[in-house]
């Protein structure tokens, strides 16, 4: 219950290597990091309400190593990456001063393998984990405004990943490895006691491939996330006191380690390379407001192998519009009427057509219905504003919304968030930038204000799940 679907974020130019990376250093504001192809630190950022595109470091840093990333507070971040000399490379952004440039920390006696881990627990302290090349754990704490030397951790525990860290708390951090068991082994930290010794929480059925990931939303809460033998998302839950059985998310296939984010005690996200070498996401709230689809091809056997193309691409440029305001696009059905059902519906000439077409093909179920057209004249789409969840209402009002494929995909991919915001209460603006901005005219824009979101998950089509 609460997830979204997954989100395509897409890729820098080239594609990434290894694992992402994500911090949340505020509620409004989520940072991405990949390394790129060509070795070099990449970053997607979230502010504004909205997803900007890829950007290049143009550091000169040469990444050997997927990045780490945390914050110490909400105008403050930090990335740690191994360069090419075998070391720990640190730089840090700051809202006043925008990023430094790298620091050399060095690298534990006999060097270390892998990516690195990072945790800031409080404003004051921020450690770095690595998998020596001895197998074991070794920490670079920062605290007291200086870098301490590195440390090892003489536990006995045999590495075989890397490591990943968090923190439920000012006072308390945990870190998560993979044993030479192929288990997922867990120890923490807290004032006071210090370090705890490791405990053993298994691993999925079928085993994991890499290392695990962890998140603590609130101080209540942990999650920790694996790769399974099945290429699929499991994930082990604390709360109440204890730890909670593996569960696999039913949907989606990973090829790396995940990164993790929150924003809120009650918001979740998830990062992962996809099989396309994409980055995807997708996130949790306590109960998503979400919109099921039913997508009708009118005049399918017409339709070219780019024209459902377009069409599901167009369906996805609907997902991340909308998911910018925590609105999930979920169960999506696929329906054909034939060319010669159709007749002159196949091509939509006004909105008395659109209206006899979303009258006549009503599918009797609870979704909305998104009839796709090749071509519309006059329009790219037409819906009412405010539709009604009755489909057999009958009178001059819509039952759905109508699209077309007119245009390129930014234009087709607008149209339709465009037409389903209309139904689902939204009138035109005249935000230029916005999905349904400019007054009607707003083509390829993609903004999602929050007040749009929150007024269209009020329209009794929208569930929780």
């Amino acid at each position: 219950m609460g997830w979204s679907a997954w989100i395509p974020m897409s890729a820098p130019s080239g594609g990434i290597v290894g694992r992402p990376a994500s911090v949340a250093r505020s509620d409004g504001i989520t940072n991405i990091y990949v390394r790129g192809t060509d070795n070099a630190l990449w970053q997607r950022a979230y502010f504004g309400v909205q997803w900007h595109g890829w950007g290049r470091h143009g550091d000169g840093m040469q990444l050997t190593s997927s990045p780490a990333v945390a914050s110490m507070g909400i105008d403050h971040e930090h990335v740690f990456v191994r360069g090419a000399d075998g070391h720990l490379h640190h730089k840090f952004w700051k809202a006043a001063s925008g990023w430094s440039p790298y620091f050399d920390l060095g690298a534990p006696p006999g060097g270390f393998k892998g990516s690195p881990a990072t945790v800031s627990r409080n404003s004051q302290v921020a450690n770095v984990y690595v998998r020596g090349n001895d197998d074991a754990l070794w920490q670079l704490p920062w605290y007291n405004s200086t870098w301490h030397p590195w440390a090892r951790h003489n536990d006995g525990m045999v590495l075989a990943s890397d490591p990943t860290a968090g923190s439920m708390g000012p006072n308390h951090e945990h870190v998560f490895v993979r044993g030479t068991d192929g288990n997922v082994h867990h120890k923490f930290w807290q004032a006071g006691p210090g370090w705890s010794g490791y405990f053993n929480l298994g691993a999925p059925s079928g085993g994991f491939r890499g290392g695990p990931s962890t998140i603590s939303r609130n101080p209540q809460v942990a999650n920790v996330y694996v790769r399974g033998s099945d290429d699929g998302l499991w994930q082990l839950a604390w709360y109440d006191n204890n730890w909670h059985p593996w569960g696999r998310h039913a949907d989606g296939a990973i090829t790396a380690e995940v990164a993790l984010a929150s924003t809120s005690a009650q918001r979740e996200q998830v990062f992962a390379r996809g099989l396309d070498a994409n980055v995807w996401q997708r996130w949790w709230v306590p109960r998503i407001p979400t919109i099921d689809v039913n997508l009708i091809s009118v005049g399918r056997d017409n339709f070219t192998a780019a024209n459902i193309e377009q069409m599901l691409n167009s369906l996805t440029a609907t997902r991340q519009i909308y998911c910018q305001a925590d609105f999930n696009v979920g169960t999506v059905r696929r329906y054909v009427i034939s060319a010669a059902d159709a007749g002159a519906l196949e091509i939509i000439d006004s909105a008395a057509e659109a209206e006899q077409l979303t009258d006549g093909w009503t599918v009797p179920n609870a979704a909305l219905d998104v009839f796709v057209v090749r071509s519309m004249n006059g329009a790219d789409g037409w819906s009412a504003v405010g539709g009604p969840c009755d489909k057999n209402a009958g009178g001059s009002v819509m039952t759905g919304a109508v699209v077309s494929l007119n245009g390129d995909l930014g234009n087709s991919g607008n149209t339709f968030a465009h037409e389903i915001g209309h139904y689902l209460g939204l009138d035109h603006i005249a935000d230029a930038d916005n999905f349904i901005g400019n007054n009607g005219s707003s083509n390829s824009n993609t903004r999602i204000l929050a007040w749009q979101g929150d007024l269209m998950k009020k329209h009794c089509m929208v569930v929780h799940i």
